[in-house]
């Protein structure tokens, strides 16, 4: 009669563990920070967007379909790793969204609910508070702001015309902080050098060139450290004062335009909605509203194994 087999013994070679399918998380209700497939040829963007929103499907073959919580459209994104979720929506604020949204496409006012911009990002934006983590989030929604005040059209830019260079477009890169003017030439306007100088005295310049050969030359305005809500608030005032100096500059016929617009309907100010130091107080919650919509996880998917067959 044979015994139980014998235990392995430390050198007892074991073979390694081998998925042999694939599986993908389930992201249908998470809020997440994305940039839409078709923003490629936007560097900042639709303006009418956030960059963050709810996924309404997927992820299937690499791509999810996220609701934006600015614009209330559904955009395509590739899930890139590390992917980080802020939270995820409850049902219920959920299918009001999607009923929003639904709505807002067909063109009918007085939807279920209001959770529609600005009330779902504020909401939103209040939760996932303000931290290296979500600062380029905010970032956006604030030059959108700016960008929508000086100079409403598709992109989240601000468009300058420069004396025998042509039209500079002006972004933000959101997760450095930085101002990018852009000409589309090889060299720098003469003239966009001592006008930024006198726009943004206190911030350091740059002129970088993209591209191989004949590239494309850039000048950037680096933004300094934004510890909190209130000192990126304060920041992007200052952009906001640059940036219509240098209008006053180049096209003094349009700055004339956008100061009455602006003196007449107001600055745009969606961060002036958000609450990010009551995020995690529980008497912040606002019956009825969506301040308490978002749970208070935040999951960062790790970045693929070197082994990707291998499990560790």
């Amino acid at each position: 009669m044979s015994g139980p087999a014998p235990a392995p013994s430390a050198s007892t070679h074991l073979p390694d563990l081998v998925f042999t399918g694939g599986c993908e998380a389930q992201l249908v209700r998470a809020v997440v920070p994305y940039r839409g497939i078709e923003e490629r040829g936007l560097p900042g963007g639709h303006s009418a967007d956030l960059g963050v929103g709810v996924v309404v499907e997927g992820p299937t073959q690499g791509r999810i379909e996220v609701l934006d919580l600015g614009s209330g459209e559904r955009r395509m994104a590739e899930v890139k790793l590390p992917l980080i979720v802020f939270g995820w929506l409850f049902s219920t604020p959920f299918q009001d969204l999607l009923a929003w949204s639904h709505a807002r496409s067909a063109g009918v006012e007085g939807t279920p609910s209001q959770a529609g911009a600005p009330g779902a990002a504020c909401s939103v934006l209040s939760r996932i508070g303000y931290s290296t983590l979500t600062r380029g989030v905010f970032l956006r929604a604030a030059f959108r702001d700016l960008a929508l005040d000086l100079d409403p059209h598709e992109g989240t830019a601000v468009r300058l015309a420069l004396p025998g260079s042509g039209v500079a477009r002006v972004h933000l890169e959101y997760e450095r902080g930085v101002l990018v003017f852009r000409t589309g030439r090889s060299t720098v306007d003469p003239t966009l050098l001592p006008a930024l100088t006198d726009a943004f005295p206190s911030l350091p310049i740059f002129r970088v060139v993209s591209g191989a050969g004949q590239g494309t030359a850039e000048m950037h305005v680096h933004l300094p450290e934004l510890p909190g809500l209130d000192d990126l608030r304060e920041e992007m005032r200052r952009v906001r004062r640059g940036l219509m100096h240098l209008l006053a500059r180049f096209d003094e016929a349009r700055y004339r335009t956008v100061t009455r617009t602006v003196a007449g309907f107001g600055e745009r100010d969606l961060l002036a909605g958000v609450q990010v130091g009551r995020a995690d107080r529980e008497d912040a919650l606002e019956p009825g509203g969506l301040a308490g919509i978002v749970s208070r996880e935040r999951v960062f998917v790790p970045r693929p194994s070197a082994h990707p067959g291998r499990v560790h």
